[in-house]
């Protein structure tokens, strides 16, 4: 396969983060994820990336809701590593209110980010991708996000969240011991029950589906992104599966 170079807006975020680690893993692509200017915790998360073994994801400023700070933020991409092949649009925030009492400059901050975004970010690329033939843009939204923000709207300030899940296996090699023992179980599963060839390939989309799944780490940002404090976090089995505790804040 050809190593490519991915762009992911937003990608300093829970998903984002989650996102940018699966296309760096996929083949060594060159991966840069997009913070807004003067992010304060980007040489943070950086060094993050770079403790946990992920030497091929970057950074880039800018502001990916203004059409000319995207413009310049991908000149620079292309010229440091070489132009954009995938492109996605995952940068998103949350300023959840009734209407009643939303301002319009949330409103607008909204639709801006989470809307408008992806056409100013994709028309710096999509260009070069016809020229070249070759492209991806994907343009992502979260449902566990969507649950999880509605959690916090419905809970009473200072009360307690409590979520488990299955996650990711924070270590690589039980995480790829794991999918090929996975592999083995269902390729066995569908020979013993006859299963076509089509069923027995569904094996593959299940392991990418898992590939897909948060780290304990990653969920954790996510919840302090929507709003909660005190996070904490507990896992079993090398990480493959989550308690996390959190807490809604007291007003003021």
């Amino acid at each position: 396969m050809t190593k490519r170079v991915a762009l992911v807006t937003g990608g300093m975020g829970g998903i984002g983060t989650a996102v940018c680690r699966r296309l760096a893993r996929m083949n060594d692509n060159v991966v840069v994820a997009n913070c807004l200017p003067g992010y304060e915790k980007k040489d943070e998360w950086l060094a993050r990336q770079r403790a946990d073994g992920y030497d091929n994801i970057f950074a880039a400023e800018g502001d990916v809701s203004d059409f000319e700070s995207a413009a310049e933020m991908v000149h620079k991409i292309e010229s440091d590593v070489g132009p954009v092949d995938i492109l996605v649009n995952s940068a998103g925030i949350v300023r959840d209110n009734m209407l009643k009492k939303m301002s319009l400059s949330d409103w607008l901050a909204v639709i801006s980010t989470n809307l408008n975004s992806a056409f100013i970010v994709t028309k710096q690329v999509i260009d070069g991708m016809c020229e070249r033939g070759w492209g991806r843009v994907i343009n992502l939204s979260s449902v566990k996000g969507k649950v999880l923000r509605e959690a916090f709207r419905v809970l009473k300030p200072g009360g307690h969240f409590h979520h488990c899940d299955m996650l990711r296996p924070r270590s690589r090699f039980v995480e790829k011991t794991y999918y090929a023992y996975l592999r083995m179980c269902l390729a066995v599963t569908g020979l013993l029950f006859r299963s076509g060839p089509a069923a027995l390939n569904c094996k593959n989309y299940f392991i990418h589906a898992l590939e897909m799944f948060y780290s304990a780490e990653e969920l954790s940002v996510v919840l302090r992104e929507l709003g909660y404090v005190d996070v904490t976090a507990k896992t079993v089995f090398y990480g493959m599966l989550g308690f996390h505790r959190a807490v809604k804040p007291q007003p003021g």
